[in-house]
């Protein structure tokens, strides 16, 4: 049964249809203590069909191509569904992004397992003792999704993403070294490969530091993980939920005024580009803190109509199998005008990841984690490990009084387009 006819099959028995078809191709090689690990792929494709009635959603979901009798199934669910406050969009005066997958698609298990391994034997040579790790995947998916609203919104996309690391395991010293990419083009392992070998070699001399208070500088990495506060606040599912402690703030000012956070789904060098999110809202630049003001929420269409807000088009499935829900990708923090060698010369340390700051609970505004690679700096230039030491940061107290600098630098992690933070006062136990 084609999209067409489930969507006329689940519209004839309620009020308002719609239907999501997506396949998502996969690979992924990767390599551990030297050696190739697995290669996997994949391809997974699914049909969802959502539905209201009688002011209700239902949902199905169905692995089997033409399934009709996820229709059926939607219907019978709705009665036990949440309560809906949202109608399905109409079709949007916007077009697909044009997408190239001759970049994605030469990505061949026999290709990436050959980079993986010149680069596992470059990272290997550092040392005695070093295991390298590495990995190489690509994905690309289509999607289609219907409604009786008179949507009809196709999206043709894809990525590569890779890694590469190392570890060395010595009695009384764990130490882990990584780096990776995402994008639409595999650029190499060079940059990688050089981070990670330069990294390693201030490793070489470590350093004990008394708890305290100091000067620290974040490296986009870093500060990934501060900004989860930010990301898990600004949810309109949060907001909805009433957890969020923003809820009723919008337009105050929370933060120093060089902090502007928005999100960014349509330039150029987003690695992920959607003109519509997986509902079929337009997607866009959303400024979310505003030279420290709070300016907005993300949303679903449900989030939205929850909180008496328009849907800003972040609502997105995690598998064909779950309903849309509000989510951020390509997130920026935009870049100050403070130089990265000033910052430097200002810092005390520098801290380039934490380890257990994803399990902090972001909504009291309190980030604590391991510093698993740091380093103190003297005269702006990074000259030992620190070892044995964790921080705890108020992001919602040191991103309003703290902030020293903001680079001009930025950097990708991830999805996100960061730059470095010199912040003050952060608390640091050893």
């Amino acid at each position: 049964m084609t999209p067409e006819k489930i969507l006329e099959k689940a519209a004839s028995a309620s009020d308002a249809a719609e239907v999501y078809f997506s396949r998502r191709e996969s690979l992924s090689v990767s390599f551990e203590n030297n050696r190739i690990k697995e290669s996997t792929s994949s391809d997974l494709q699914g049909t969802a069909v959502r539905v209201l009635k009688d002011g209700r959603v239902g949902f199905s979901v169905s692995t089997r191509p033409g399934d009709g009798s996820a229709a059926d199934t939607a219907v019978s669910l709705a009665r036990f569904g949440k309560r809906a406050g949202f109608a399905f969009p109409p079709q949007p005066d916007v077009k697909p992004f044009p997408f190239d997958p001759s970049h994605v698609d030469g990505i061949t298990p026999e290709r990436a397992a050959s980079e993986c391994a010149a680069a596992v034997e470059r990272l290997r040579s550092l040392g005695d003792g070093v295991l390298a790790f590495c990995g190489m995947g690509k994905e690309r998916f289509s999607s289609r999704i219907l409604s009786t609203a008179g949507l009809d919104f196709a999206v043709d996309d894809g990525y590569v993403q890779w890694h590469c690391g190392v570890t060395r395991n010595v009695e009384g010293d764990f130490l882990t070294i990584y780096d990776y990419r995402i994008g639409r083009v595999f650029d190499g392992f060079d940059a990688l490969v050089e981070k990670v070998s330069e990294e390693y070699r201030l490793c070489s001399s470590t350093e004990k530091i008394k708890g305290g208070k100091y000067r620290v500088l974040f490296t986009p990495r870093a500060l990934s993980s501060l900004l989860r506060v930010f990301n898990d606040c600004l949810s309109g599912k949060a907001v909805a939920k009433r957890i969020s402690p923003w809820a009723d703030r919008k337009g105050e000012r929370l933060f120093d005024e060089r902090i502007t956070y928005l999100t960014d789904l349509v330039s150029e060098d987003a690695p992920f580009r959607r003109a519509v999110d997986d509902e079929g809202v337009p997607a866009g630049r959303k400024l979310l803190v505003d030279r420290g003001v709070l300016a907005s929420f993300y949303h679903n269409l449900d989030s939205a109509a929850e909180c008496g807000d328009e849907p800003t088009g972040h609502g997105f499935r995690s598998s064909v199998g779950a309903q849309p829900a509000p989510s951020l990708f390509c997130a920026r923090l935009l870049p100050g005008d403070d130089s990265l060698d000033d910052l430097a010369s200002g810092a005390q340390l520098w801290v380039e990841d934490l380890l257990g700051a994803s399990m902090s609970n972001s909504f009291s505004g309190i980030i604590t984690g391991n510093v698993s690679l740091g380093f103190t700096v003297k005269d702006g230039a990074r000259v030992a490990r620190v070892k044995d030491a964790m921080l705890s940061v108020n992001v919602f107290e040191l991103f309003r009084d703290a902030v020293l600098g903001i680079s001009s630098t930025v950097e990708r992690h991830g999805a996100a387009l960061l730059p470095y933070l010199l912040l003050d006062g952060v608390s640091v136990s050893a």
